[in-house]
């Protein structure tokens, strides 16, 4: 199961957020494209690189050739005149194949991944495994332009039970430009974004309500809720294995006897 969703404060978005499921393929993928900061073809270039991957997944490609995408890139961008100083953007993939699941990513954001157990907690504290590109204050080290491209980060899982993961842009979070909290015991920790306390709240009460989930509808939720409290392009991705739900009410069910 997969949804996403991206939207702004700002006149112009420039993140783009795309997913393709295919059930023959076993196969669900999620690209979170971010144009950096205020460039003049940051948005363009942003698009253009999500869509071209989410093309190679399309045809139930999990091999992705970067270099190839960065080609195109450069010679899309020389054809249309791009500025290359102007033309940056962050990237994260998120592929689920079967009971695998494969991320490539350069620059900053953000991939939360939890168990049906950790919906429990209070508040929920989901591990965060990107490690992003940057220093603080958003100084990015890895990104994508049609004059320089890195080789992606890449991080490849087997899925043993039920999982969630959740991606962002760093609109969402990102853990160099993340607020400090000190818990009880005087550990230094990272504060979870409120944006993502609603997402994780949703989806619980959904499962707890319906005994199903519809993450269209806590996207479109969480969109209403806080347009006017973001201060950056936001999006955010949602992968969900098809277990999740019946593993969940089956742990509630345990603590009821």
């Amino acid at each position: 199961m997969v949804s996403a969703i991206s939207f702004t404060c700002k006149k112009e978005n420039r993140d783009t957020c795309l997913t393709v499921s295919l059930p023959d393929h076993n196969l669900e993928a999620l690209v979170i494209t971010d144009g950096v900061g205020n460039l003049e073809f940051a948005g363009p270039t942003s698009k253009f690189i999500a869509n071209s991957i989410l093309q190679l997944i399309k045809k139930g490609k999990i091999s992705i050739n970067f270099n190839d995408i960065f080609y195109e890139l450069y010679t899309h961008a020389k054809a249309q005149g791009w500025d290359f100083n102007q033309s940056k953007t962050t990237l994260i993939t998120l592929i689920k194949f079967k009971n695998e699941l494969i991320t490539h990513w350069l620059g900053n954001g953000s991939l939360f991944i939890l168990k049906p157990e950790h919906l429990l907690d209070s508040p929920p504290a989901p591990n965060n495994i990107l490690i992003p590109d940057a220093f603080a204050g958003n100084v990015l080290t890895k990104f994508i332009s049609p004059q320089t491209s890195f080789k992606p980060n890449f991080m490849h899982l087997k899925l043993n039970s039920s999982f969630c993961v959740i991606a962002g842009s760093d609109g969402l979070f990102s853990s160099e430009s993340a607020e400090l909290l000190t818990d009880d015991a005087g550990d230094i920790l990272l504060k979870i974004p409120d944006l993502l306390l609603f997402i994780l709240s949703g989806i619980k009460k959904q499962i707890l309500e319906q005994n199903s989930l519809n993450l269209d509808q806590i996207l479109l939720d969480a969109r209403k809720t806080f347009i006017d409290k973001i201060e950056d392009d936001t999006s955010i991705g949602i992968l969900i294995s098809e277990t999740f739900t019946q593993e969940f009410l089956e742990i509630i069910n345990k603590q009821k006897i």
